[in-house]
């Protein structure tokens, strides 16, 4: 599996939006009002932040369950790994787009960039 290195736009970008989020919690602190006018945008960085950390997790569930004989690496299995056994997880169908784009890449040794995945994924399903 080839991670790569360099940073692209989405990833640019997503460092940016948690500076900007970093300064609001900072003037949030102070002034309430603020906080409330500033909700939505820092309820929007966190939840893509969640995204950015599940699929890491995903890179390495995907990459360990390769290293077996026996490895399924089918999104379905993580998210049964992960407690999902009887229902799916919220945004489903957009984590499994996420999850196959990852096992591909590492599945052929191919250069990814997750920033880039979860972008792609969340303008196709969430735009």
């Amino acid at each position: 599996m080839t991670k790569l290195n360099t940073k692209t736009d989405a990833q640019i970008t997503w460092e940016q939006e948690m500076v900007i989020a970093t300064e609001i919690m900072g003037i949030c602190e102070k002034d309430e009002l603020i906080q409330r006018e500033h909700t939505n945008f820092l309820n929007y960085v966190e939840l893509k932040r969640s995204f950015h950390d599940q699929a890491e997790d995903m890179v390495r569930w995907i990459t360990k369950e390769q290293s077996k004989d026996h490895g399924l690496v089918q999104s379905f299995a993580y998210f049964m790994d992960k407690g999902y056994t009887i229902n799916t997880p919220d945004r489903y169908k957009y984590r499994s787009a996420v999850f196959n784009d990852l096992a591909e890449a590492i599945k052929n040794d191919s250069e990814y960039n997750i920033y880039d995945i979860v972008r792609r994924w969340d303008m196709y399903y969430h735009s």
